[in-house]
């Protein structure tokens, strides 16, 4: 379980010479020599800042936020039909009148809009591609009702004049999107991540590195949605010029539809892909997650990896080659234990066995501190946000910090302890235990 042992804040905006300049400071007073990891997103001051952090503290790795750039790879898709749509929807999400007509037509909440959050957006559009017919007349109803008049003339002259081509984008950005999204959920969490991170990163970037040879079978509901479009006459020879036209018809529509995703699949490629030619500034950190991969029971059971296999672990700093070798002596101890396991929890795998595979548990005591995005880091944002109201914007700074620290602690801890079951009869009691979902009504409200 994950936790905050301290937080630091400053009031202004910092550029690379002053983060810097603050872990420094900071440094100071800590032992580098314990530090696994440092995790930050992938903004260009932060990543200089970590160059320098590198020199001082070489045996931790950076690690750069994954979900922050699967959120910047759903970014690039381009849709401008789409994106003006989008524009005019979020200047009717907070209001009132629109959310009840939305409720009554569509029959479900609407779903609300984040400017730093892509896959926010992705949601939004999921929820009006899943309900288009309702969409369209939740639309019609808005005239009716005087419910944002600009903004639904905007919309009602984009279903008008470019319905299909909304709707091709919608389709692609759905059916690729919600790829990206699931990966920027699964990486999230607080878990052992590092474990089975790879094979999300994998299956992602094999995905769209195959999406430009085999569009037709890896966009099959777009393909459906073209077919839909562009039907084929029945009956008829397949030279015959009307079956012509229709396929031609839908040789634009596919054209359309690469022109969409082409710079998602480019920009992903600039980022992770690692070959002669260039070298992503986030192979580093996929190298770091694929090493998760070598202490998982499971993977190491289904896989027989080699010993050379683990002179991958070079990408960990804090690995030395020492432990490398003994690791590779222990491995056939690693394969027997692994044999007989089911859905084993490798926690409690390493700590059976810590006895026969010592340096395997020490060096995985260490993996396990490195997560694969900075979603702790969000979190405790989104607190520290909660936690201040508008007669405390002057609190002291570590003040703020310790409310912050308690809340985040204690949430996570009460919500370990309801998992056991142990808590199940006790209400939250204080405004420490509120739930994700009450602070997120609390801000919406």
């Amino acid at each position: 379980m994950q936790r905050v042992l301290s937080l630091k804040l400053f009031s202004d905006s910092m550029d690379a010479a002053s983060i810097t300049a603050a872990l420094s400071r900071e440094l100071v007073s800590l032992d580098v020599e314990r530090v696994v990891a440092w995790h930050c997103d992938t903004v260009n001051a932060n990543t200089l800042a970590m160059n320098t952090v590198a020199v001082v503290s070489p045996k931790s790795v950076h690690v750069k936020c994954l979900s922050h750039s699967y959120n910047n790879v759903g970014l690039q898709f381009a849709c401008p039909v789409l994106d003006d749509f989008m524009i005019a929807w979020n200047n009717i999400v907070h209001s009132k009148k629109a959310k009840r007509l939305f409720k009554e037509v569509v029959q479900c909440g609407m779903k609300g809009h984040s400017v730093v959050r892509w896959f926010a957006t992705w949601e939004q559009i999921f929820q009006i591609h899943l309900n288009w017919p309702s969409v369209k007349v939740f639309v019609d109803q808005m005239l009716d009702e005087q419910i944002c008049p600009e903004s639904q003339r905007k919309l009602k002259a984009l279903i008008s004049s470019s319905e299909t081509d909304l709707r091709l984008q919608m389709q692609v950005v759905v059916e690729i999107g919600i790829r990206l999204v699931n990966a920027t959920y699964t990486l999230e969490g607080d878990d052992c991540l590092i474990l089975t991170a790879h094979s999300t990163i994998d299956a992602v970037g094999l995905f769209l590195q195959e999406l430009p040879k085999h569009a037709h079978d890896s966009l099959p509901a777009t393909s459906q949605f073209i077919n839909r479009q562009c039907p084929l006459p029945a009956n008829l020879a397949p030279n015959h010029p009307d079956v012509v036209r229709a396929q031609q018809s839908r040789n634009v529509m596919w054209g359309k539809a690469q022109d969409i995703f082409r710079p998602v699949v480019a920009y992903h490629a600039k980022r992770f892909h690692d070959d002669a030619k260039s070298k992503g500034d986030l192979v580093q950190t996929t190298k770091i997650m694929s090493c998760g991969r070598l202490f998982n029971p499971s993977w190491v059971k289904l896989n027989n990896p080699s010993a050379a296999s683990y002179n991958e672990l070079s990408a960990l700093n804090f690995v030395t080659p020492a432990e490398v070798g003994r690791m590779q002596q222990e491995l056939v101890t690693m394969k027997v234990l692994c044999r007989g396991i089911v859905d084993v929890d490798a926690r409690d795998f390493y700590r059976s066995n810590t006895a026969q595979l010592p340096t395997f548990t020490a060096v995985f005591r260490k993996l396990i501190l490195v997560q694969p995005s900075s979603a702790m880091v969000e979190r405790v944002f989104s607190i520290l946000e909660n936690s201040i109201h508008s007669t405390q914007r002057h609190m002291l700074l570590d003040s703020l910090s310790l409310s912050v620290m308690k809340r985040y602690n204690t949430r996570r801890l009460r919500r370990k302890l309801r998992a056991t079951r142990v808590l199940d009869a006790m209400p939250p009691d204080s405004e420490e235990d509120m739930t994700e979902a009450e602070e997120d009504a609390q801000k919406e409200g």
